[in-house]
């Protein structure tokens, strides 16, 4: 297996080689038309896509298998531990020794075959995104991922804050009366209860300085502390998964697209970020798997931050289509910086996919 994807590698990769340098010749004139070579390289992604996904296939399959056998040797040794010490104790002994043998290898194969599928994906994104850098030259000005003017690598939250919990026994804040009140608004105990001022549903004191004195003083900061029971986005920042792909290119969810994004380029087509708290627009590029540009698309766009309750604050709509499968995104905005998922919801007459890309401003 290894042999064979170390060979399948290097012809891969050497046709990547060969393409940059016809995407370079290309470059000169940009080509509006499907080329050759843009075809050849979706074709070759497409076959390196298909087999990463049987190999993950394969892998999830180890790893099931793994599971289910892990339970089966805790099961055999709670058993183990309810016989006495004899013969058929030791037979089980031995056979729970060999399950584990049989559990490492189930698990060390998940795991290779997980790796050589990260491999070809690499590998079939990267002829995937050749393709589309040559086919869309004249639309495309920025195939670096998107960032803001002042990215970091540091996310910070303003988003923490504590509430009060819905716990049934948790106490309200009640903030205690001053004593002079409290001893005015409480009866001798010696006042027979006919004696005692009628209750009208007022305070009991009638005068306005005995009222003011029975005025809730201003809950102390301890006080309130003390009901807040529940931490909200208690952490300091957003946690980057490890590996997290933040490319401007992407390949949708159901492998029938390959889509690229960008902001929209300035008046005189250079490259430009991402501004936070501005409205902006947003280029969007859409291919099929063959090669094929995506026009006439019914298109949604959606967005949120991992680890916070918000998503954009505006409504981005898909303005207009400037080309075979180029299209204008208005009414983009971001209000803070941090980790952002971008989702396109793409529907045609026959199927809907779904597009993802990660976006760290």
């Amino acid at each position: 297996m290894k042999a064979s994807i170390a060979v399948i590698s290097l012809v891969r990769m050497t046709l990547f080689t060969v393409a940059m340098g016809v995407a370079g010749v290309k470059s000169v004139v940009f080509a509006q038309e499907q080329s050759p070579a843009s075809t050849a390289l979706m074709s070759e992604a497409v076959d390196l896509m298909s087999m990463a996904d049987a190999l993950d296939a394969q892998s999830h399959t180890s790893i099931k298998r793994s599971s289910e056998l892990r339970k089966s040797i805790g099961a055999a040794r709670v058993q183990l531990a309810k016989l006495a010490e004899d013969k058929s104790s030791r037979f089980l002994s031995k056979q729970i020794e060999l399950q584990n043998k049989h559990l490492e290898s189930w698990k060390q194969q998940g795991a290779t075959l997980r790796q050589q599928s990260a491999q070809l994906k690499r590998q079939s994104h990267k002829l995937f995104t050749m393709a589309m850098l040559e086919r869309w030259a004249a639309w495309i000005s920025n195939p670096n991922p998107m960032r803001s003017a002042d990215h970091n690598t540091t996310l910070t939250s303003a988003h923490n804050v504590r509430v009060r919990s819905v716990h049934p026994r948790m106490p309200e804040p009640t903030p205690a009366l001053t004593t002079s009140a409290r001893q005015q608004s409480i009866p001798p105990s010696n006042t027979k209860r006919s004696e005692q001022a009628p209750d009208t549903g007022a305070s009991h004191l009638q005068t306005p300085a005995a009222n003011a004195a029975l005025r809730p003083s201003p809950i102390s900061a301890a006080s309130a502390d003390n009901t807040m029971s529940l931490d909200i986005s208690a952490v300091a920042g957003q946690q980057l998964p490890a590996g997290l792909n933040v490319e401007s290119f992407n390949i949708s969810r159901a492998r029938k697209l390959f889509a690229h994004i960008e902001v929209e380029p300035d008046a005189n087509g250079e490259r430009t970020i991402v501004p936070i708290n501005k409205l902006h627009q947003w280029r969007l590029i859409l291919a099929r798997v063959d090669g094929k540009p995506l026009s006439d698309a019914e298109i949604t766009f959606t967005g949120h931050m991992p680890g916070h309750v918000h998503g954009l604050p505006t409504q981005p709509k898909i303005d207009q289509q400037l080309d075979d499968g180029v299209y204008q995104v208005s009414g983009v905005k971001f209000q803070m910086a941090g980790w952002w998922v971008i989702e396109f919801v793409v529907k045609t007459a026959q199927w809907t996919d779904y597009v993802r890309f990660n976006i760290v401003l």
